[in-house]
């Protein structure tokens, strides 16, 4: 029996690829990446996905908006000689701080016998709020509304590189599985094949009294066994296929003969599928794992947030009052203020609350992503390196029927055996065959697999 070494192995895989994808390529390029293509541009997860991260990056652009200035005008009027008026432009700043501008003018008359006065009173002034808890006082550089927004940016771009990949893996797949269902049916065929002749040549048999009904009936069970067998198969074949125009969301054309052949051509290995993967993914080695890891710096980010909302506020205020005459006053009134109502609010603690089981519950997806990661790692390593343990034996049993089929010719030429013993070892040589195919697809399979262990 002839041994293959792992190295060697590979090379014999990739060498053996044509032995069952003997077509010509079509076109320049496989069809497995037009089809890649064509879910990439349609498939509605991934356009999900596209459209949350180009709204992140918009955000991250002007801030979401957090310190957007806020300007509001007032007036009302009690009497036709009484009326007032302001205008207040504030302005949020990072770390908790707030200022205001406020403009304000009243006016008022009262006729006493035949004076009239008149009050008229424009006042300035300035109040500035300052949270007790800004960011720095975490340790943090940047204001966490403005990282929140950044963060956002870099985590639905991870986001939609594992949409990406998560479709292009969810293609291969299913077009390898449709290759394995192919070579499934076509080994039906043969063993349906088969049994016919064997049925035809023991019916002739029955007739000069060499068999029996019994026989008979026991090969139509095996013919009926193995048409149920491949009913079950094509309906597989056309749910892969099926499945696949839907993760393109397009009615692809995937029926013609020709293009199942050129699906994944001679000489396309693995190395040249991962180029073009990582390429078109613009690949992370583990976009998921980032995107959760930004979960968890997003949910930190949050918990910093809420203090800095829900402390204490000092707040500072100053006025320039004016006399009847438009004329400045000499003092200024100043107030100081600390405002602990935020410290005390249900709605504070419980933002903080939920914040930090955020915080926990983003933590604990995250490590037990990356435990699963490598737990499905060493399955595909132990699939694979099984799949390669059955190529070796399955390329023996090749050599060992391709030189019983030889065998069987020249008996057949010599008149020493029926055509049906050479049929019957044909067909076993060309299942054999098929069998092989269906491992090498399955080793090509999970080498793509175990290098994303998605």
């Amino acid at each position: 029996m002839k041994s293959v070494s792992s190295s060697g192995l590979t090379r014999k895989i990739l060498i053996r690829m044509n032995l069952f994808l003997i077509c010509n390529i079509l076109s320049a390029q496989p069809v497995i990446e037009t089809i890649i293509n064509i879910a990439l541009e349609n498939n509605p997860q991934i356009l999900s996905a596209k459209a949350d991260y180009e709204a992140a990056v918009l955000l991250s652009k002007n801030g979401g908006g957090a310190f957007a200035p806020g300007l509001s005008l007032s007036g009302s009027e009690t009497t036709k000689d009484n009326y007032s008026a302001s205008l207040t432009y504030s302005q949020p700043l990072p770390g908790g701080t707030v200022i205001q501008f406020t403009g304000s003018y009243d006016y008022s008359s009262v006729q006493m016998q035949e004076t009239r006065i008149e009050s008229k009173t424009p006042r300035l002034s300035l109040s500035i709020n300052q949270s007790l808890f800004p960011f720095w006082m975490a340790g943090k550089v940047t204001d966490p509304k403005i990282f929140s927004y950044r963060l956002q940016k870099e985590y639905y771009f991870n986001q939609l590189q594992y949409s990406k990949q998560k479709v292009m893996i969810d293609v291969i797949q299913n077009c390898i599985y449709a290759l394995i269902e192919n070579k499934k049916i076509e080994s039906l065929q043969n063993s349906i094949k088969l049994v016919q002749l064997q049925y035809e040549a023991l019916n002739e048999l029955k007739q000069s009294g060499g068999a029996n009904e019994a026989q008979l009936v026991e090969l139509d069970n095996s013919k009926w066994s193995y048409e149920l067998e491949l009913l079950s198969a094509q309906a597989n074949y056309w749910g892969y296929i099926q499945k696949i125009k839907s993760l393109c969301y397009a009615d692809y054309n995937l029926f013609a003969e020709e293009q199942i052949c050129n699906l994944i051509p001679k000489e396309y290995t693995t190395d040249d599928f991962l180029c073009f993967f990582k390429d078109i993914a613009e690949y992370d080695s583990d976009p998921y794992a980032a995107a959760l890891k930004l979960k968890v710096m997003l949910e930190e980010n949050n918990i910093i947030n809420e203090k800095q909302n829900t402390a204490p506020v000092l707040g500072f205020s100053a006025s320039v009052p004016y006399d009847t005459d438009n004329k400045k006053m000499e003092d200024w009134t100043l107030g100081l203020s600390l405002d602990f109502s935020p410290l005390f609010s249900s709605l504070t603690g419980h933002n903080l609350k939920r914040a930090e089981i955020g915080l926990e519950s983003a933590r604990t997806v995250y490590e037990a992503y990356l435990e699963q990661k490598q737990f499905l790692k060493a399955q595909y390593d132990s699939i694979f390196s099984d799949y390669e343990k059955q190529i070796n034996k399955t390329y023996a049993l090749i050599e060992k029927y391709e030189l019983q089929v030889n065998d069987k010719a020249q008996q057949l030429e010599q008149g020493i055996i029926t055509k049906l013993d050479y049929e019957s070892e044909k067909i076993r040589l060309d299942n054999c065959r098929l069998t092989y195919e269906s491992l090498i697809l399955n080793v090509w399979l999970y080498e793509v697999l175990r290098e994303f262990a998605l």
